[in-house]
């Protein structure tokens, strides 16, 4: 369901003084050319039409506008022009504008911010924009009678004519390679905007005495948005239980984007026309190159689209068939909705209030007013679309999945597609990429049932690479299809697979007393040891580990009427690493599967599957923000394991209010700002797996312990040997070797890299989220009194400190040893007294390497940097950037806004300069210190967002650590201060803690970290280099 809302135009009214004196006081429609002086007034005003108005304050702003007066044959006759950098024309407003023009039938327009958006253009020549400008000089800056006398000659001599207004197209900024993607909401927060008089139609100016009137008795002209504003929210379902299951969005498409378009509309802004009413022609459509990730809400976003006007001649008699497609070569079609009508993509996971039914679904929904007519897919101007999205459960995905009934076509729900889990008693493991164990119980009196029935377990395994081309079961005898044909040996399962096999990345061993990690350890349990890469079972070999198909195989063999008990196998899940192919091939990538079923249904066009799994696996990709897969890249982790599996019965975070200990027992051998993985690898060869061991330091003795957790593979409690865990003991010897540590701890500089890229990362791998912050707010209002008025240093209701359970170790060592997510690039000391700074997760990463042999085969070794650094210049040539180049200082924002992206490249003056404001002043609504700096011959310099300053830190820090440089970026926590009730900043209004930190500095130590708000401060200026 969808509401519709107009938002604010704004609204031009004549007030009709006029020039002379001496005139008649009664009109005549014989007088033309006649001069006169039209007193315009400017107010923004709202229309009747709005229900609920959500206009922000930057969608108001006007920082150049004009005005066009046309007569009959399309001459112009009047035009003036106002400019105002802070885009405060019609703020408070009204705002008079003086129009010199001419009686006689007229065509009056106007334009807003036609000169001053990065984002969107005008589609004209140089030649052309001076010309529509007609003169260089603005109304409200005109001081002498010679420059009116020389605007009247401007519009006299002017060759803009109707004809040549009417057909001005505005055009997108578009990437301009691969490792680009822009959004089509306008980054620099600067609207464009188009309008006119009696909705484009002829008025009569007229001369009445002292005034100017218009006999049409019309005064009222309109600026419209070239673009229309959508907001949707996310809602998932409820089913009645104290427990809730949820649908957590991960990211979402645009389609059919429009690249451009008509700058005037050729005819009225109304909801209340049809669609023929906008038929435009010639429109050029292209989709946003990637994924758009959900920024700063889990369950609501908006997004600015470009008018898109399109027409459907088909009959849709209910919502769902605005979507109904076919697949064909991979490429989706869609049945009623118009080629290139709007659309977006919404994908996300879903699990159930149980957690036994998951899904990974993608939901499309056609834009358009679709609650005035299924039939509308436009996308017009200027107005809000607020959509809901209700997610009803996985029964959508379900009745798609399920095979098509002659006789009930409503089964299929083509705008929910996904892969649906249904548990059941069985289970199902999600698992990250890294190396994983988890324990499997095989019920022998269930596959003694399926066994007597002449079946098997079906089996379905599915990777970026290879998957099973037909719904198998297997037998103790071989494979055989649902008709039960067989299809082929167990030993020899490539037919029945569409490319090269891909299967033997989840391993089997048997758990027995034996090969227990811990002598302590109850095999159903815990994970046992594994035997080594090269040690495959056999008769001979019992403890070796065995393909699915071979398990499959063995334990219907094994079961019989009398073998009714259960067994125990440890399931090795392989890091979602290939080592002979391109990183960019795997990384990024939806999740590889493993599914053994007792039933299983697929849809028509094969993207549902409906699974009742006995046992099922679903591995994540390697998560980077890197593009260019000629670097030596890393990725990350999805999730955090100390966090996931922590309980306060057997916790598993590194600590608590007052002990880091855990860091402290094994230190960083050889720490690196950047290289997290030669520290990592060299503090931890020799050490043993599953072992606990001990440190001595003087005389303190550490303990490095093996923190064992039920079903899944030991942790350590150590930061440094924490990432242990994410990888394998490959030959299976017991000790750490070199070539077994592929995961390794993050340093300083990679967390900033996690960070500063987030936008191009999975959600839910970023290092905070919306619902940590809420919680950080809580606790921190929590810990508030008479002694401690500010609630800083509290801890939870399990001694765990309120911000410090959310932060990180590094491998980085010293000043920087910890990381602190909700501040975006904070890196402070690992300390308990004095300024306390204190960290409870790890972050694990891997290095990416497209290689042939070796090391560069297996990625054994530091990752090169996602940008170059050459000359006071930055190229960000390794990752995908996300907004535009912008000429002028940036906007007022804070550092959750897309202000806070990079453009890809960009350049650092040579010398600091004294900003000569306070903090509050740079990132609140003073005048950039920067707009007056020159260096090269280039004018174009501003105040760095917090991301450039995060660069120019690693990269500059001796220069930088003595000047307490600071960028324009405001910081989302603070709380600010208010007037009459009213933020003084409207930065300020979603402000958690942190109560007089205003924004960001770089330190005397080279750390980055919050600062309240003084004078003392610096800039150092860059520009976008185009």
């Amino acid at each position: 369901m969808k509401k519709l809302y107009k938002y604010i135009v704004f609204v031009i009214g004549i007030l009709a003084f006029s020039a002379c004196a001496d005139e008649t006081d009664f009109p005549s429609v014989a007088e033309e050319g006649n001069d006169v002086l039209l007193n315009l007034n400017l107010k923004p005003e709202i229309s009747n039409e709005i229900v609920n108005s959500r206009a922000e304050t930057y969608e108001n702003k006007l920082y150049d506008l004009h005005i066009y007066v046309f007569n009959s044959r399309g001459k112009l006759t009047g035009y003036e022009k106002l400019v105002d950098n802070d885009g405060a024309i019609a703020s408070p407003g009204p705002v008079k504008i003086n129009v010199r023009t001419k009686t006689g039938t007229s065509y009056i327009y106007a334009l807003a911010n036609i000169n001053s958006g990065s984002t969107y253009k005008l589609d004209l020549s140089d030649a052309d924009i001076r010309k529509l400008n007609v003169t260089d000089y603005a109304t409200n800056t005109k001081t002498s009678k010679e420059e009116v006398n020389a605007l009247r000659t401007a519009v006299e001599d002017s060759d803009l004519n109707m004809e040549f207004f009417l057909g001005i197209k505005y055009k997108r900024t578009l990437p301009t390679t691969e490792n680009e993607v822009l959004s089509p909401t306008p980054i620099d927060n600067k609207f464009m905007m188009s309008g006119y008089l009696n909705d484009g139609n002829a008025v009569t100016i007229q001369k009445n005495g002292t005034s100017a009137i218009v006999k049409e008795n019309v005064n009222v002209i309109k600026l419209y948005r070239i673009l229309a504003k959508n907001t949707l929210y996310i809602k998932s379902p409820i089913d009645g239980t104290t427990k809730k299951p949820r649908f957590t969005p991960k990211s979402y498409r645009l389609y059919n984007v429009p690249v451009g378009g008509q700058l005037v509309p050729n005819a009225k802004i109304s909801t209340a026309n049809t669609a023929a009413d906008y038929t435009t022609s010639n429109i050029t459509i292209a989709n946003v190159e990637s994924h758009y990730q959900l920024f700063s809400n889990e369950s609501t976003f908006t997004f600015y689209y470009p008018e898109n006007l399109q027409t459907t001649t088909s009959t849709i008699t209910g919502w769902k068939y605005r979507e109904t497609n076919s697949y064909a070569s991979g490429s989706k079609t869609f049945t009623n909705a118009p080629d290139k009508s709007a659309y977006i993509e919404i994908q996300g996971d879903y699990i159930d209030s149980n957690n036994k039914i998951t899904a990974n679904a993608t939901y499309t929904v056609h834009l358009g007013h679709f609650s005035k007519s299924l039939s509308d897919f436009n996308v017009i101007r200027n107005n809000h679309y607020i959509y809901t999205v209700n997610i009803n459960g996985v029964d959508d995905i379900v009745a798609e999945s399920k095979i098509k009934d002659a006789e009930n076509n409503d089964v299929d729900n083509p705008y929910a597609e996904g892969f649906v889990i249904k548990a059941g008693s069985g289970q199902h493991f999600e698992v990250d990429a890294h190396y994983e164990a988890r324990v499997m119980a095989f019920n022998m009196s269930e596959i003694w049932a399926l066994k007597n029935s002449g079946k098997g377990y079906i089996l379905s395994v599915e990777t970026p690479f290879s998957k099973t081309n037909q719904t198998v079961y297997v037998k103790n005898d071989g494979v055989y299809s649902l008709t039960g044909t067989e299809l082929c040996e167990i030993n020899n399962v490539a037919e029945i697979f569409t490319d090269t096999p891909d299967f033997e990345w989840i391993k089997f061993v048997k758990n027995t007393n034996d090969n227990r990690t811990n002598t302590n350890n109850d095999i159903s349990k815990y994970t046992c040891k594994y035997p080594g890469d090269t040690s495959r079972y056999s008769s001979s070999n019992p403890g070796g580990w065995m393909n699915v198909f071979e398990l499959l195989a063995e334990l219907h063999n094994n079961a019989s009427a009398t073998n009714t008990g259960t067994v125990y196998y440890t399931c090795f899940i392989d890091e979602n690493y290939y080592a002979n192919k391109p990183w960019v091939d795997y990384v990024n990538r939806d999740p590889r599967t493993m599914q053994i079923a007792n039933n299983i249904f697929i849809s028509e066009d094969k993207k549902s599957i409906y699974a009742e799994v006995a046992y099922s696996i679903s591995q994540r990709s390697i998560a980077t923000f890197y593009k260019d897969n000629s670097l030596v890249a890393f990725g990350t982790e999805i999730f955090d394991e100390e966090d996931l599996f922590h309980t306060e019965d057997n916790p598993t975070r590194l600590g608590s209010s007052n002990n880091i200990s855990l860091y402290q027992n094994l230190s960083i051998t050889g720490a690196n700002d950047w290289d997290g993985f030669t520290g990592t690898k060299n503090t931890n060869l020799t050490r043993k797996w599953y072992a606990n061991e001990t440190r001595q330091s003087g005389n303190t003795t550490y303990n490095i312990n093996v923190n064992n957790i039920e079903n899944i593979q030991p942790l350590y409690k150590s930061a440094a040997k924490a990432c242990m865990s994410r990888n394998r003991d490959l030959n299976g010897d017991g000790d750490i070797d070199d070539g077994e540590v592929r995961w390794y701890l993050a340093s300083g500089g990679q967390y900033h890299a996690l960070y500063i890229a987030k936008t191009s990362l999975p959600a839910e791998s970023w290092l905070i989220n919306t619902d940590d912050l809420v919680d950080i707010d809580n606790q921190y209002k929590a810990g508030a009194n008479n002694q401690n008025p500010d609630g800083r240093w509290v801890n939870d209701e399990n001694g765990h400190d309120y911000r410090g359970k959310y932060h990180y170790y590094t491998s980085s060592g010293s000043s920087t040893a910890t990381y602190w997510p909700e501040e975006g690039l904070t890196l402070n000391p690992a300390q308990t007294s004095g300024w306390v700074s204190r960290a409870e997760l790890v972050r694990c990463v891997r290095t990416l390497e497209s290689g042939t042999s070796g090391d560069a085969k297996y990625g054994l070794r530091a990752p090169q940097k996602y940008y170059t650094f050459e000359n006071n210049v930055f190229n960000l040539t390794g990752i995908e950037t996300r907004r535009g180049d912008i000429n002028e200082p940036l906007p007022n924002h804070n550092e959750i806004q897309d202000q806070n992206e990079l453009y890809r490249t960009f350049q650092v003056a040579t010398a600091g300069t004294a900003s000569g404001s306070s903090l509050d002043a740079i990132t609140g609504n003073a005048t950039d210190p920067c707009s007056q700096y020159s260096e090269g011959g280039y004018q174009n310099w501003r105040t760095p967002n917090q991301k450039e300053l995060g660069l120019m830190l690693a990269e500059m820090k001796s220069t930088m650590i003595s000047g307490r440089y600071v960028p324009r970026t405001r910081f989302s926590g603070y709380k600010g201060s208010k007037t009459n009730g009213q933020f003084n900043n409207s930065l300020d209004a979603l402000g958690y803690h942190w109560h007089d930190r205003v924004g960001f500095q770089i330190g005397s130590n080279g750390e980055y970290n919050l600062i309240s708000n003084t004078n003392n401060v610096n800039v150092r200026c860059v520009r976008d280099v185009k």
